[in-house]
C-alpha cells in the first residue's frame, strides 16, 4: 500500500526498495523509509523514465543494467518482489560478481 501511495498519490518513484528500507513499528505497521534517491514525477516531466541506476545492486531490475531508459514504477515493483523474496527465503534470488 505504501508503494501504491507513492506511485499513484504522491507521484514519487522510490528507487531504492530493499529489506533495509522496510520498517515495522510496534503495532506491526509497515513503513517505507529512505527516500534519499527518490524521484518526483513532476521533476521529470511527469513520466517515470530513469536513465541511471543509483539503487541497490541486489534489488535492481535487469533493465537497470542495460544502459537504456527504463520505467521507474516497474523497477520499484521488481525491487519490492526481490525484497519479499528475501523476507521469505532469507537470501536474494540472484547473485553475481558482475553487472555485465
Amino acid at each position: 500500500m505504501a508503494l501504491e501511495y507513492c506511485h499513484d498519490v504522491a507521484d514519487v518513484i522510490h528507487r531504492d526498495i530493499k529489506p533495509d528500507n522496510i520498517l515495522v513499528d510496534k503495532n506491526d505497521d509497515i513503513k517505507l523509509s529512505d527516500f534519499g534517491i527518490s524521484m518526483e514525477l513532476a521533476e521529470n516531466g511527469g513520466h517515470d523514465l530513469i536513465t541511471n541506476n543509483d539503487s541497490t545492486l541486489m534489488c535492481s531490475p535487469p533493465e537497470a543494467f542495460m544502459g537504456k531508459m527504463y520505467k521507474g514504477k516497474r523497477a520499484d515493483i521488481w525491487s519490492c518482489g526481490v525484497t519479499l523474496y528475501f523476507m521469505v527465503v532469507g537470501k536474494y534470488p540472484f547473485r553475481t560478481q558482475s553487472t555485465r
